[in-house]
């Protein structure tokens, strides 16, 4: 698995990439596409309310089929702005080495909790990671959302972006067939409907 040097660009988090070492010129051809890792580096949440209380949008719904790999440059003011960071020059860089690769996938709303959206509404959600010209980017730890997953989301929302999970890990639940929530490996964090129902009418401690 080869990994390459990426500039981070600022959306939801301060994202921190790993580094690795450099390909050889004389490496076999191979149909696989190379595995660069990155990772990110979130705000973390002690309680579903501190989810609840940071996020624009709270919904429930369903990711649908495809989705599309956008690459997201570093902006003035983030840090790597190479005119305030001279170390931080994109000269020479690709795209993909500049910027961050994410997945946009659709998601179709089932149930509105909090937010200003509705049902029957798509809501595109991008995540770190993808695969562009030939090579796999994939997020250290993450669970990438996949087609037909029914999902509870906590979303920070931007007008002219689409929007993200606060968390990658502890602001998403899988829906259970009894109409409870999953939580991912590795959170700790437990969401119940009754919770949320306190919640939505501000009834939680």
């Amino acid at each position: 698995m080869m990994m390459r040097r990426l500039k981070p660009a600022l959306v939801v988090a301060v994202v921190s990439v790993l580094l690795g070492a450099a390909a050889c010129s004389s490496q076999p051809v191979s149909s696989e596409p190379e595995t660069v890792t990155i990772s990110g580096s979130y705000p973390g949440y002690a309680s579903v309310k501190q989810l609840w209380s940071t996020a624009d949008l709270v919904i429930e719904g369903t990711v649908q089929p495809g989705g599309r790999v956008i690459v997201i440059m570093p902006v003035a003011g983030d840090g790597t702005d190479p005119q305030a960071d001279p170390g931080g020059s994109l000269d020479g860089l690709t795209e993909e080495e500049a910027g961050l690769v994410y997945t946009v996938r659709t998601v179709l709303v089932s149930r509105v909790l909090k937010g200003k959206a509705s049902a029957g509404q798509q809501i595109e959600v991008k995540e770190m990671g993808g695969t562009r010209n030939g090579v796999r980017y994939v997020e250290e730890g993450a669970t990438p959302l996949t087609e037909k997953s029914r999902v509870l989301l906590f979303l920070q929302t931007y007008p002219d972006s689409a929007a993200s999970l606060l968390n990658p890990q502890q602001a998403r639940f899988d829906l259970d067939g009894a109409g409870g929530y999953r939580s991912l490996p590795g959170n700790a964090l437990r969401a119940t409907p009754a919770d949320l129902d306190a919640l939505r009418a501000g009834r939680a401690g």
